[in-house]
Order: C-alpha cells, then sequence, then structure tokens
C-alpha cells in the first residue's frame, strides 16, 4: 500500500488486504512515531506500516533543520558533536536555501537576538556593578532589559532607534529608564504627525498610538511586571506576566522575553552576573513546555498536521522529541550542538541531552527553538512552492511551443516572438 499524503480523514476508516489468497480487515491510524507512514491496525493484533510515496512536510523540515544547520556547523564557530567538514555546504546545493532569508535553528543562536544582548549588558554593567548582591537592583536591571526588548519589538526598525540616538549625546539605542521612555515617546509622537517611515511591517508592530500607550504601561506597570519574571519559575509564567504591558499579546510576550533570556541572561558567561541573577528561579526545562507560534509557524505545522494531534505546542513537543530518530531514519548526521562543560540539573526537558565523553552535553532543540525554525521553515517552504509553480509554468509554456514548433528545429529559441 502506498499513498500520496497524509490525511486526517483517513483516520478511522476500514480497510482490506490480501495476503496470500486470505483477506485481513484493519482500522487505518495516522501514526507520528515514524513522520512518514500510515500504520494500519489488523484485527488479529498484527500492524503494518505504509511508506508515503513523496516526502511529507514533516520530512521536508528535518531536511531543511539538517541542511540550515550544517550550513552554520561548516564554519566552525560552535562547540558540535561531530564536525560537518565532510558533508557538502547547503548553500552551495540548495538554491532555495542560499536565496531565502533564514535563521539558526537554535533560538538562542539568533544574530540580532545575540546583538541586543551585548547592547543591554554593556549599558546595565554599571547599575549592578554597584551592588550586585542586591535583589532590588537585579529587578531593576531586568526591568530596563524588559522595556528595551518591548520597544525593540513593537518598533522593529533599528533605524528608527539609530536616529532618536543620534540626536542625543552618550544616549543608548534602546529606552529603558522613565526619562528615556517619555523622551521616546514623544519622539514617536513627531514621527507620527510627519507620518516619517518608523516601523517595519512585521506582525508584532501595532502603529504610532499603540506603541505610545504601550511606552505608558512600561513607565507605570513595568517595575511590577519586572518582579514578576523575576520570580517566575517557568517559561508560561514569564509570558503571562508580560502580558500585563498593554498591546503585548502571547506571541509578542514570548519573542520580547526570547530576548531577554537567549540574548541578556543567557548570552552571558557562563558564571556572569546576568545569567546568574537577572532570572534566578527560571527553570530552563519549562522551554519545552510552552510557548506561543506566530502565523507561519502555524501555516507550516496546518500543513504538517491538518488537525490531528492536539495543540500547537504538543506539535511542537513532538517535532523536538522525535528530531534525533528522524535525523536517523532519514541518515542524516545532525551536528548536534554540545555544552562547553556538563551542566548542574541532569533533565533540561529535551534542552540538554546525554554526557558526550565528558566534553559536555548535546543540546537538543526544545519547543522554542522549533517555533523558531517553523517561522523560518515557512518562508522557505513558501520559496519551494513558489518557484515550483513557476517551473511548472515554464514547463508547460515549453510543451505548448514544442507542440507548434520542434524544439530540435529552433535555431534562436525567442519566447517572447514563439508566444505571438
Amino acid at each position: 500500500m502506498v499513498v500520496s499524503e497524509p490525511r486526517a480523514e483517513f483516520r478511522g476508516r476500514r480497510v482490506a488486504k490480501d495476503f496470500d489468497g486470505e483477506t485481513f480487515y484493519g482500522v487505518i491510524s495516522i501514526d507520528f512515531s515514524g513522520p512518514y507512514y500510515y500504520r494500519v491496525k489488523y484485527d488479529d493484533g498484527d500492524e503494518e506500516n505504509y511508506r508515503l510515496d513523496q516526502p511529507t512536510m514533516v520530512e521536508l523540515f528535518f531536511r531543511y533543520l539538517h541542511a540550515r544547520h550544517v550550513a552554520r556547523a561548516k564554519r566552525g564557530i560552535d562547540a558540535v558533536e561531530r564536525p560537518a567538514r565532510s558533508i557538502p555546504d547547503p548553500l552551495c546545493v540548495d538554491y532555495i536555501l542560499q536565496s531565502t532569508f533564514t535563521g539558526n535553528v537554535y533560538r538562542h543562536l539568533d544574530t540580532g537576538t545575540q546583538g541586543f544582548g551585548r547592547a543591554v549588558r554593556e549599558r546595565l554593567r554599571a547599575i549592578v556593578s554597584r551592588d550586585p548582591e542586591n535583589e532590588a537592583v537585579a529587578i531593576e536591571a531586568l526591568n530596563r532589559s524588559l522595556r528595551m526588548a518591548v520597544l525593540a519589538m513593537a518598533v522593529g526598525r533599528e533605524e528608527t532607534f539609530a536616529e532618536w540616538a543620534s540626536e542625543r549625546a552618550d544616549e543608548p539605542p534602546y529606552p529603558g529608564t522613565v526619562g528615556e521612555l517619555e523622551q521616546f515617546r514623544e519622539f514617536l509622537r513627531k514621527r507620527g504627525e510627519k507620518r516619517q517611515v518608523t516601523f517595519t511591517d512585521a506582525y508584532q508592530t501595532v502603529g504610532f498610538r499603540k506603541t505610545c500607550e504601550m511606552i505608558d504601561s512600561l513607565i507605570c506597570d513595568g517595575a511590577a511586571v519586572a518582579r514578576q519574571v523575576y520570580c517566575s519559575c517557568t517559561w508560561a509564567q514569564a509570558v503571562a506576566a508580560l502580558r500585563q504591558i498593554h498591546f503585548v499579546g502571547p506571541f509578542f510576550g514570548a519573542q520580547a522575553l526570547c530576548e531577554v533570556w537567549h540574548g541578556v541572561v543567557q548570552g552571558d558567561e557562563p558564571q556572569g552576573w546576568f545569567r546568574c541573577c537577572l532570572m534566578p528561579s527560571m527553570n530552563p526545562a519549562s522551554l519545552n513546555e510552552f510557548t506561543t507560534p506566530g502565523p507561519g509557524p502555524i501555516k507550516a505545522l496546518s500543513e504538517m498536521f491538518g488537525g490531528i494531534y492536539g495543540t500547537h505546542v504538543e506539535k511542537m513537543q513532538w517535532l523536538s522529541q522525535n528530531a534525533e530518530g528522524a535525523f536517523d531514519l532519514l541518515g542524516l548526521e545532525f551536528p548536534w550542538l554540545v555544552t562547553k562543560a556538563p551542566q548542574s540539573g541532569a533533565s533540561l526537558g529535551g534542552a540538554i541531552g546525554k554526557t558526550l565523553h565528558g566534553a559536555g552535553r548535546r543540546r537538543y532543540m526544545n519547543v522554542v527553538d522549533m517555533e523558531h525554525s517553523l517561522c523560518y521553515f515557512h518562508s522557505y517552504h513558501t520559496a519551494r512552492a513558489r518557484i515550483g509553480k513557476e517551473a511548472k509554468a515554464v514547463h508547460d509554456t515549453l510543451q505548448l511551443l514544442q507542440a507548434r514548433v520542434p524544439l530540435c528545429k529552433l535555431e534562436v529559441f525567442n519566447t517572447r516572438a514563439s508566444l505571438q
């Protein structure tokens, strides 16, 4: 039995198969423990898997993860489990990957997030150095970090912050104090009156009026929100706390928190103050339990799983839990990241894995990483589908031309002349 694509409506249907002249009956289930099969459970207790006759979206996603991470691993800037030197550079053989903007598959490797983290840490070092053991200092540093992250997400356009900073001597690129927030709000108001380009067209931007109201909320509620985030033990709790800021929705809140956690906190040195003190209660394992996908990941998950297999988070958890097996099944050597040294806490819920020869632990991709990768995969797959449609249009045109004038007789191929 060979089928072309996994269809949710096939689940539960009765089927019959002839085995050496004897008919056996069973029921179809769509089995995601191996992402490329239907499973039929026969009435006599036997089971059988059936492979699809073309790659599914799930398989394409894992192949994308492998290609994108190999492209980074070949640069030799990360500690990886096995070198990728022997694997051809995907950027040389995959035109779509080469021509489509895609981010790194691990969320913490995002270059924008890393740059944001460095800028914020440099900005706040003078504050925390005064009294590094004081909890109030840590909460104030977190408050400013969250303010800067929220506004970076709300505006999204680096040129806007650069223009704001250029009007002030020795001012930081992102506003963090109450005075800076008030000045930035006035700066936005004037730009709005002049109808100057200020925001990107990203999904989370909300325009002049709502951004100014968001700034008011950051001024009034920021300290209380920062204290709640500081005390949060799980990713879900921290995102919920951040959503108390006006116009910060679930996706916005999760992404802003990623900027602080991956950029400011985890981007610090292993024993650095920001890593140890800024969000001390956060359990890294909780990043494998909750996140909020944006429009791109939701569309990709819908194409992968249809209406089956639970919530968006459960689908991303499945991708996280089955990545290792999928790479093995496809014969892909994935250059897993490894920690530089063994970490305290043996189980981090899929974020950290088995110890590798005492050199650290394999770092698996968690749910937050999967949401990040699905966003770029959606762009990649959209480009892939578009190019496929264009290729079909060219093929159909060639077929039409060949029907009128055999191509072997054309000394000069002039498409415009042929179509007239």
